[in-house]
């Protein structure tokens, strides 16, 4: 009996573990891409700002297009976009996590209308690279 709930046991870890770790479903990615496509769109035609939130040497090695780099590094010194607060503002880096960290602090600043874009694997998918 004492096996069979550790075995049990077992196998419930193992699925929620499973679970926890399932990529994210197909409509969250579409989204996240579409939105990506918008920012580049927008920043284009001059009516949102698409911030790479990377180094400058890692922007100059490619980039979404409409793009401007603005290095995580100096936002989280304390150097804030020339931007309205209530303008539209995308960030991307290279995996994600300067751009949370960036949108954090943007968002915490008073930019009102701030989107986390993530890494440049959303920039390629979107075509934008």
């Amino acid at each position: 009996m004492k096996i069979a709930l550790i075995i049990g046991g077992i196998i419930a870890m193992l699925l929620l573990g499973v679970w926890f770790m399932a990529p994210e479903s197909d409509n969250e990615v579409s989204g996240v891409v579409a939105s990506a496509q918008t920012a580049s769109s927008k920043a284009e035609q001059g009516e949102a700002y698409l911030y790479d939130v990377r180094t400058p040497e890692e922007f100059n090695s490619g980039n979404a297009t409409g793009s401007i780099n603005f290095d995580n590094e100096l936002i989280q010194a304390g150097q804030l976009p020339d931007a309205p607060k209530n303008a539209e503002i995308y960030v991307y880096c290279r995996s994600g996590n300067r751009s949370a960290e960036a949108t954090s602090v943007l968002t915490n600043a008073g930019y009102t209308n701030v989107t986390d874009l993530g890494g440049l694997d959303t920039m390629r998918a979107a075509g934008l690279l």
